[in-house]
């Protein structure tokens, strides 16, 4: 059961309850568009799990409560709940493109409108009080998300056009719609090409269309995301991985010792301030421009591929500036 979808069918079939216009299961049933069943079910968690006084009136042909009274037990969230509600509102706005997150919005809406002003009100401070700072959303095309969405939710296959970087014309791939990924503000698809036989990373906005086949698709039980991504690091498919060994100083280390890493990282500190991070990962490319950032704070000793790819970027770099 979708348990946000649950709450907005009890909470909308208490407000019409209540507004004495004796509702029927069949107006709930084509409002939401599900089942007669999933409705009576409805009914019978306000009954029995929320003591509603839920009766049928036959000459309305309609169902009201017998204690005019009554009303659902309140919903009370904590600060912290209420901050996760507002990053809900902070994702939508992520997409790139207003009417991608108006439409989102609407449903959000819908479950937000059912709440005690208090609640209300403390998302509207907390809103107008909480800043996301980063890089500016990509532009996303509006005909694409909604059947992207679709496919992944159905387990449909499907067609895409994609532009690669550097070409002007596009190219066709059949795909599995596997997982969206969101990384630095723009959103992918990891998915399995089935002409390549390989579990392939998509850029959202560089999708031309999208067409969703009849044919299904089962992700497989072996299926790992986490062999595919590195969740720190970054989202591009690479599948060797490498022992990575760091040193960081002055200001840098500092600041590396201040983030929270995971239990497979290993941090080495030394008499004279410096520090060693050592760990795996496939994303040499985003742990490159990371290094970059820190300048001559931070230093590769493993591996030698690193090093290179490091050194040709400065190289490169002061070239254009020569």
């Amino acid at each position: 059961m979708n348990a946000k979808n649950h709450l907005e069918r009890i909470l909308f079939i208490d407000t019409y309850i209540r507004s004495g216009s004796f509702p029927s299961k069949k107006k709930f049933s084509n409002y939401f568009e599900v089942s007669a069943k999933t409705i009576e079910r409805d009914f019978e968690y306000l009954r029995d799990r929320l003591d509603a006084p839920l009766e049928y009136n036959k000459d309305r042909k309609g169902y009201y409560y017998t204690d005019d009274t009554y009303f659902l037990p309140s919903l009370n969230f904590s600060s912290e709940e209420v901050f996760s509600l507002g990053l809900s509102l902070e994702t939508v706005k992520s997409l790139g493109n207003p009417d991608i997150s108006a439409s989102l919005s609407k449903g959000l809406d819908k479950l937000f409108k059912f709440l005690p002003d208090k609640i209300k009100n403390d998302m509207v401070i907390i809103n107008a009080r909480s800043l996301f700072v980063g890089p500016p959303p990509v532009k996303m095309n509006t005909k694409v998300w909604k059947p992207l969405l679709e496919a992944i939710i159905s387990n449909r296959k499907i067609n895409i056009n994609y532009k690669t970087p550097g070409h002007n014309k596009s190219v066709k791939r059949l795909l599995n719609p596997y997982y969206l990924l969101n990384n630095q503000n723009m959103w992918y698809i990891l998915a399995y090409n089935e002409i390549r036989d390989s579990i392939e990373t998509y850029a959202v906005h560089r999708v031309e269309n999208v067409e969703i086949l009849t044919d299904t698709f089962v992700i497989s039980d072996t299926f790992e995301v986490d062999e595919h991504i590195d969740r720190w690091w970054g989202i591009f498919s690479k599948e060797k991985m490498y022992k990575v060994k760091l040193e960081f100083e002055n200001g840098a280390a500092l600041r590396v010792n201040e983030r929270v890493w995971l239990k497979s990282y290993k941090i080495i500190k030394k008499s004279d301030g410096r520090l060693i991070l050592e760990f795996k990962t496939n994303q040499l490319e985003s742990l490159m421009f990371w290094l970059l950032s820190w300048g001559e704070d931070a230093k590769v000793v493993d591996p030698p591929i690193l090093k290179e790819m490091i050194l040709n970027n400065i190289n490169g770099m002061r070239k254009r500036y020569e």
